[in-house]
């Protein structure tokens, strides 16, 4: 279920699923950012677009997963337009997954999930997202966002 709070001066989604042990806040800035770049995408050729697809960041505080902030992987398409890793994307993967060590505008955050735009097909984990997920986001209070897009 989703709901709206105000937290710090900004507007926050939150979802509460009876099944997970946390809940899940993402600035509806940032939720508003990915979707634009999702959309961007599908416009780009027909029958679905183009996918994307990047990290999140933000802090794991107190049984609540907080999504403030996001980059996106240049994934290179070399398999075609769907959101599916080369080894030079997994190596980019790794590189963002490590990113707020060294990164001052992410300073006191860390990685909590990745997002994907599915513009090819429904809303759900394809297997090769589920082994993306496995492999480089394996913690229990990590999240993947999957993005649909739809043609206005």
């Amino acid at each position: 279920m989703l709901g709206t709070v105000t937290r710090n001066g900004n507007e926050v989604g939150r979802w509460a699923a009876p099944h997970l042990p946390y809940e899940i806040e993402v600035e509806l800035d940032v939720l508003e950012e990915i979707r634009h770049r999702a959309d961007e995408g599908h416009q780009r050729i027909g029958h679905g677009g183009i996918e994307f697809g990047g990290v999140l960041y933000g802090r794991i505080e107190g049984g609540v997963v907080r999504i403030l902030e996001w980059r996106e992987l240049e994934c290179d398409h070399s398999m075609g337009p769907s959101f599916v890793l080369s080894a030079a994307d997994r190596a980019t993967l790794e590189s963002l997954v490590t990113l707020p060590a060294r990164d001052h505008h992410l300073r006191g955050m860390e990685t909590v999930g990745w997002w994907a735009s599915h513009g090819r097909s429904s809303v759900s984990l394809k297997p090769h997202d589920v082994e993306l997920h496995e492999k480089h986001f394996p913690g229990p209070q990590q999240v993947a966002l999957i993005i649909k897009p739809v043609r206005q």
